[in-house]
């Protein structure tokens, strides 16, 4: 397993474990100046931000052939989660992603 991230790098890509512990590769596109992230499904090409995930993630580390970015906290995101600004015709979920409420934890 990779090691820990503290932050992820704009247009770096990495390896995500979702909450039914399939791996997928998204590549981080940024913050918003509010602090939403958002991402992009390598294999659907699908970008999505961070509040419009449905399930719980977690970092596992770059899957670019990079160093990590260094030890510390990991980068994480949780299920249930939708802003009033977010509406719900607007949540994008990558192809082969469970439905809302397929991971109870």
């Amino acid at each position: 397993m990779a090691e820990p991230i503290e932050a992820p790098r704009v247009g770096g890509c990495y390896l995500i474990r979702l909450c039914s512990g399939e791996l997928r590769c998204w590549r981080f596109e940024g913050r918003e100046p509010h602090g939403l992230g958002w991402w992009r499904d390598e294999e659907t090409g699908l970008s999505f931000s961070e509040a419009s995930l449905m399930y719980a993630w977690q970092i596992e580390g770059r899957a670019d052939g990079r160093a990590p970015d260094g030890g510390g906290s990991e980068a994480s995101g949780s299920a249930g989660h939708v802003p009033e600004a977010v509406p719900p015709a607007a949540v994008v979920k990558p192809a082969g992603v469970p439905a809302a409420g397929a991971c109870d934890g």
